[in-house]
């Protein structure tokens, strides 16, 4: 007779060793759940073209159906007047799209990695609102687009390394150990040496003499990343060509090929499974911070390097306040300024300035009928190690502009290739007409 318990050895005698194995991690809860987590994420980055997009998934316009997301369309097929690329975040082309019964599917977020709201109401970078649900970096850029974009691109990377580090690793530790004797001390020093050089020197002199691309890391950050996984694959495979089973194929004739692959090699493979997760992190990681330094992937690629230091820089700029030299109410070049809370008050208004702001008209009017270089404004504003922000820094000069009602083409503010001046008196003085502020 046949009992319960025995059933249940027997269903578990006939479970392969897979089976086992994912039944014991599936009893590890946090990384049951973890696992979920990333499969999902990675899934949804898999996607990102359909889920964040500046162009739509579907148009149906004048009884067509366009597809923008897989194909680009000029402005003249929607009826606008450009033969260029549409912008469907245009209103211009939105209120085209919406007559006469044609309708648009969008992406759940209407922005890629790379298209900039240049409707936005707010100085970049502007905090998460409606539009732009994680706010936009310092260029526009929405970060929600860029975040998902950089995931996909920075665990692709990791699976790509991952695979080629493997790879060579296990061969070359493989061939070590099997072989040994000379071979092996030789390519012993050989490691040595080749671990000696500088990685980090290495990749600065690569990166100044190519165009920075994703499979030029791949190709740098893989000739220095086998070594540690070889020397464990080496270890495996001294101790088991010992072994009787080995000795028992090399007398029967079995080749050496056939003995590496089918009898040492799948008992070889333990460090190299055990290592595998660490190893994909520390790609991620590695490309992170080449990317923060600048070392990783052209500017225009998402990475979460990139939007890492994007945010260093915008929080340093966040954090410069106003000038110290300067304090309470008073009047700067005609303007009276509240200091204590950032304004300059009008006769029927006010007008509230961001801590850039007013830096930029602090310097702007002690240098008043001068032309100040970008270079030069963005060290009195920010430092001397922020003057390649030139970008950045005339975005907040066109908001400051906006907000003091000055005409972009005329006075008082003068900004060309030059750099930046500020009129303001010699213009109040001639008995100019001041525009209110919008």
């Amino acid at each position: 007779m046949v009992t319960a318990s025995t059933q249940s050895v027997q269903v578990r005698n006939h479970r392969s060793p897979g089976q086992r194995a994912w039944r014991r991690f599936r009893r590890n809860r946090r990384g049951y759940a973890s696992l979920w987590i990333f499969s999902i994420l990675l899934v949804l980055s898999l996607f990102a073209e359909i889920l964040s997009n500046d162009r739509p998934l579907l148009v149906h316009y004048q009884g067509g159906y366009y597809v923008p997301f897989l194909k680009a369309y000029p402005e003249t097929a929607f009826g606008g007047d450009f033969g260029t690329e549409a912008d469907y975040n245009d209103p211009y082309v939105q209120e085209l799209l919406s007559r006469d019964r044609n309708w648009v599917v969008y992406a759940p977020n209407r922005y890629s990695f790379d298209s900039i709201n240049y409707f936005t109401d707010q100085p970049n970078p502007a905090p998460p609102g409606n539009t732009n649900l994680l706010g936009t970096d310092d260029r526009g850029r929405d970060v929600l687009a860029r975040l998902l974009y950089g995931f996909r691109l920075s665990v692709l990377f990791a699976f790509a390394l991952t695979v080629v580090g493997t790879f060579i690793g296990v061969l070359l530790g493989a061939l070590q150990g099997y072989f040994g004797g000379k071979f092996d001390l030789l390519f012993q020093r050989f490691v040595e040496i080749w671990n000696a050089m500088p990685e980090l020197y290495l990749l600065i002199i690569f990166a100044s003499l190519f165009q920075p691309s994703v499979l030029l890391l791949i190709i740098l950050l893989s000739l220095f990343g086998w070594m540690g996984l070889a020397d464990y694959v080496r270890a495996e495979f001294l101790r088991g060509r010992n072994m009787d089973y080995v000795r028992a194929a090399r007398a029967l004739g079995v080749s050496n090929r056939a003995i590496m692959w089918r009898h040492l090699l799948p008992n070889g493979l333990t460090p190299v499974i055990t290592f595998l997760p660490f190893r994909i992190s520390g790609a991620i990681l590695a490309l992170t911070s080449l990317d923060f330094l600048g070392l990783g992937v052209p500017p225009t690629t998402p990475s979460l390097g990139e939007l890492l230091a994007r945010i260093r820089v915008a929080l340093r700029h966040a954090r410069a306040g106003a000038p110290q030299d300067a304090q309470g109410l008073f009047t700067l070049a005609g303007l009276r300024v509240d200091l204590a809370h950032r304004r300059v008050l009008l006769e029927d208004a006010e007008i509230h300035l961001t801590p850039i702001e007013y830096r930029l008209l602090y310097h702007l009017t002690r240098n008043e009928n001068r032309v100040l270089s970008f270079r030069t404004l963005l060290a009195k504003v920010w430092g001397r190690e922020y003057t390649e922000e030139t970008d950045y820094l005339k975005v907040h000069i066109q908001h400051l502009r906006r907000k003091l009602g000055d005409d972009p083409q005329g006075e008082p503010m003068i900004v060309n290739e030059r750099g930046v001046g500020y009129k303001f008196l010699r213009r109040q003085r001639a008995g100019a007409p001041r525009r209110p502020a919008p």
